[in-house]
């Protein structure tokens, strides 16, 4: 629903079960930046669930990304 333009709250507010992902997204998000490890993808959906970020920007900005190796020296 979200992916369609929905506001999480509204999605969230509109269910009787768990949403899947919202709070491990939260905690991989926290991680990454504690750590300051690059997860653009955990960043990308951390961003349209909880900062208002269109997901065609997201998905745009994810796919057009300078490539660069896994793991850095």
């Amino acid at each position: 629903e979200v992916g369609k333009g929905a506001v999480l709250a509204d999605v969230l507010a509109g269910r009787q079960t768990v949403a899947e992902g919202v709070v491990t997204t939260q905690s991989a998000n926290a991680l990454a930046v504690r750590e300051r490890v690059d997860m653009p993808i955990v960043a990308a959906v951390h961003g349209i669930l909880f900062e208002g970020r269109p997901v065609r920007g997201a998905i745009t900005d994810l796919m057009t990304r300078e490539l660069r190796p896994e793991q850095d020296a």
